[in-house]
């Protein structure tokens, strides 16, 4: 018999010790202890991969997040906020709309975590320096192995800000409120409460698109946007929102990017829960929370839009296939859903996070309704951060021929 197990053979032999409390039953065996107390920076193919994508430069704040992601500390704070469920409040105790949802604790901790460690804005807050993309992303991934919940208002707040940034702000009517907006969105601050967007350092963005008759088909969106002022329906105008939303995430952003139909179609406009002048978005109400498999965490809503206050962004009637849309699912989707390799295809898993996929085909006839039909074979090389085909603030519209194509063609891999 191996000397290993003639070892295990005679522990199991001797006489197990009794307490005062009772006999003991057995010696717990072959079982893997926690995972923790580790550094996730020390991954050999995430580390190699942002050190040859010009990200050498970033390597303090990854591992300082990484180290929190592998302690036990942070592991059981992710394991708490799962535990415990987002609960809805729709009415406050004195019968007052609320249109709230409460939090496990663990859960503000996790988003301050993120945000502050610079997940969604870093490459914002270095914009132009190369391998700022490849660091954030590095960020997101190591955010990912703690909890997945925060992650979505985390990538989502990312993805929002090249939307406002591509508008000409300046002679918009509600320019003052759309530039704070943007600056706080990049601040990498976290204020949980339900206050005006004026009282706070920092924002979340939460995004609201899918309806229950269209499902990822946004041209079959039926909610209505009819102008404040009638006439001003341009870009940067207010708009009155009636519709329902079946798939809202993080209902208690700051303010939520969604689609809409106006007289010239489908428009993207920005609703926040609480109006410029400092009252609350009344017309924004929160009707239920979604049951999850996983992702527990975080909240995903159904919501109804009641005559919800909303400002138009872009160009009226593009919002299904000009460049806010197109950008808003090329920055979220393209890398950060790829980053959450169970959200991967295990035929693109397999190719590994930081190699190249060549040759790859794919069809995307999908994307026809965003005005662009692509088939065939092509040949590209993606890398986190620098593969995607943009740089700086820029939107698919930005890009020209083969750049354009492969926008259109890296957002459906981390979507599947």
């Amino acid at each position: 018999m191996p000397e290993r197990l003639l070892q295990l053979h005679t522990e199991k032999q001797e006489v197990l010790d009794v307490d005062e409390c009772g006999q003991a039953t057995h010696k717990v065996l072959n079982q893997a202890g926690a995972f923790c107390n580790f550094n996730a920076f020390d991954d050999v193919a995430l580390r190699s991969g942002v050190m040859r994508h010009d990200g050498r430069w970033g390597s303090d704040v990854l591992e300082e997040l990484g180290a929190k992601v592998g302690s036990q500390e942070w592991q059981q704070k992710a394991a708490d906020a799962n535990r415990q469920v987002p609960r809805l409040e729709t009415f406050d105790r004195f019968g007052n709309r609320h249109d709230a949802v409460q939090f496990h604790p663990a859960y503000h901790e996790l988003m301050e975590l993120g945000l502050s460690s610079g997940a969604a804005a870093f490459a914002w807050q270095n914009l132009g320096r190369p391998g700022a993309h490849v660091i954030r992303g590095a960020l997101m991934h190591l955010m990912y192995q703690l909890d997945q919940g925060v992650c979505c208002p985390i990538t989502m707040t990312f993805a929002a800000v090249p939307a406002l940034a591509k508008m000409d702000i300046e002679d918009k009517p509600h320019a003052a409120f759309l530039q704070s907006l943007k600056e706080k969105l990049i601040a990498g601050k976290y204020n949980p409460a339900d206050i005006p967007l004026s009282s706070k350092d920092g924002a979340t963005c939460g995004m609201s698109m899918t309806e229950k008759q269209g499902g990822s088909d946004v041209r079959a969106n039926t909610t209505q946007a009819t102008p404040v002022v009638p006439g001003k329906e341009a870009s940067g105008d207010a708009f009155w929102l009636i519709g329902h939303k079946w798939f809202t995430s993080a209902p208690m952003s700051d303010a939520f990017l969604t689609l809409a139909q106006s007289k010239e179609g489908v428009s993207c406009f920005v609703v926040p829960r609480w109006r410029p002048d400092g009252r609350k978005n009344a017309g924004f109400n929160i009707q239920r929370l979604k049951e999850k498999i996983g992702d527990k965490s975080n909240a995903s809503s159904e919501i109804e839009y009641r005559n919800a206050w909303g400002i138009m962004i872009g160009q009226p009637g593009r919002g299904d296939g000009g460049p806010h849309s197109l950008g808003l699912r090329h920055w979220k989707f393209s890398p950060d859903e790829a980053l959450c390799t169970a959200r991967v295809p295990p035929r693109v898993r397999k190719m590994g996070l930081w190699t190249a996929i060549d040759s790859a085909t794919f069809d995307a006839t999908c994307f026809s309704r965003f005005g662009v039909r692509i088939r065939g074979r092509h040949r590209h090389l993606v890398t986190l951060g620098k593969g995607i085909g943009c740089t700086g603030m820029a939107t698919c519209e930005d890009c020209h021929g083969s750049e354009q194509v492969l926008c259109l063609q890296t957002s459906p891999i981390g979507g599947l």
